[in-house]
């Protein structure tokens, strides 16, 4: 796997993880999500 895939893959996760964050909060806080920073 070459470093552009990785990155690409990278970003992907970060943002599926930004999306369930934002919907975590909405719904019921923060709290079952574990802050990944």
């Amino acid at each position: 796997m070459n470093n552009d895939a990785l990155n690409t893959l990278l970003e992907q996760v970060v943002q599926g993880f930004c999306r369930l964050k934002n919907i975590g909060e909405v719904g019921n806080g923060s709290e079952g999500f574990a802050d990944p920073l």
